[in-house]
């Protein structure tokens, strides 16, 4: 299904202007430090900015109020617009303080834009926040009165059952009907792989034993460890590799070769490509943000995994220095994928085109090009 999302971002690290189209995949291609990682983690951000598909996350809730006269039982429609008029200081710091769990403050502009088709966001001087869309939300409450001194409460999509002191489920309604509608659905939820650190996930049953505890943990690298949120059982073919995974990140997971267990001596490329394949596959997960899947790999092995990439049922954010990988990308997907090049800090849209050519890449040569091109017509055409 072909879903448009849209989302700008302005001033953020070495991001001066992005404003990207978002179809079924986007690809983003771009030198070192150009910003991919910047791109990345705020559309992380974007997805569920309250992280309410993210908790426990601590300090990370909103805490809203609500009008009084609205009703909180039945069939219910809210108008978020409002509700973030009522608690607009409230609503800008906390999402000030999520972002700031994903992205390092230093790396800020004097006025930081970021947006989507639901909210934009200012931060800076003149903080605000602007709700996009209808602003409305329906909800469906399902209210028992209790004991004044307590109450319970619990959400499920757009289905709310609570008990108790109606003034803590009101403003618990509230604070959940913005941050319900701030949320992009189509992407929830969504898992960051950052490809080129996951080698570090060989030390992540250990550190999840030993240091950290139940609560998603706070990112040492941006969203490094967030592939800690789901366990992992499977085997896999990488690269004529058997990975198996044994409810990983609990237990480590065995790569064998020619059915014998080669221990620590796999090749980097097939251990970090692993969980990419892995989640792939992964039913819950209808997102990926992958940065750089061609990291440590082969050209072979790049044109591999951009197929499955393609082949995938997932939406997807890639992050890429590898032409290899936006170009098969492009020609196997088209019309369904995005890509843009950053280039001084600007994002510049590339087109695709019917026959699947993606426009030349400026930091592409223009000889290079022509042999990426007819090496691809003989693989795929």
């Amino acid at each position: 299904m072909n879903i448009s999302v849209k989302i700008e971002i302005k001033d953020l690290g070495p991001i001066i202007s992005a404003e990207l189209e978002l179809r079924d995949s986007v690809v983003i291609v771009g030198p070192n430090a150009s910003g991919k990682t910047t791109l990345s983690s705020a559309f992380y951000f974007l997805i569920d900015p309250f992280f309410i598909n993210l908790f426990p996350v601590p300090g990370s809730k909103l805490e809203a109020k609500l009008d009084a006269d609205v009703d909180l039982e039945g069939e219910v429609e809210l108008d978020v617009r409002h509700i973030v008029e009522l608690n607009k200081e409230e609503v800008v710091k906390t999402l000030e303080a999520n972002i700031k769990r994903i992205l390092d403050e230093r790396s800020f502009g004097d006025v930081v834009k970021i947006s989507s088709d639901k909210f934009r966001l200012v931060l800076g001087k003149d903080k605000d926040v602007e709700v996009k869309g209808s602003g409305k939300i329906k909800l469906k409450i399902d209210y028992v009165k209790g004991d004044h001194s307590s109450s319970a409460i619990s959400f499920e999509g757009n289905i709310i059952r609570a008990i108790g002191n109606k003034e803590r489920i009101r403003n618990e309604v509230a604070s959940y009907a913005v941050s319900r509608y701030f949320q992009l659905d189509d992407w929830i939820p969504t898992l960051f792989l950052s490809t080129e650190r996951i080698a570090f996930a060989q030390l992540l049953p250990l550190i999840n034993y030993a240091v950290f505890s139940p609560l998603h943990p706070s990112p040492l690298k941006p969203l490094i460890l967030d592939l800690l949120r789901y366990s992992i059982t499977g085997e896999f073919d990488v690269f004529g590799h058997k990975v198996v995974f044994d409810d990983f990140p609990h237990k480590d997971l065995k790569v064998f070769k020619d059915s014998r267990d080669i221990g620590s001596s796999v090749a980097t490329g097939v251990y970090q490509y692993s969980f990419v394949k892995a989640f792939l596959s992964y039913p819950w997960v209808k997102g990926l943000i992958v940065e750089e899947p061609e990291i440590n790999l082969h050209v072979n092995a790049q044109i591999q995994v951009a197929r499955e990439i393609a082949n995938s049922h997932k939406r997807m954010f890639i992050t890429t220095h590898s032409e290899w990988v936006a170009m098969v990308l492009a020609y196997l997907l088209r019309d369904r994928v995005r890509v843009y090049e950053i280039v001084n800090g600007k994002t510049e849209p590339r087109k695709v085109s019917e026959d699947g050519w993606l426009e030349r890449l400026v930091t592409i040569s223009p000889i290079q090009r022509e042999v990426l091109e007819k090496m691809i017509e003989k693989s795929f055409g």
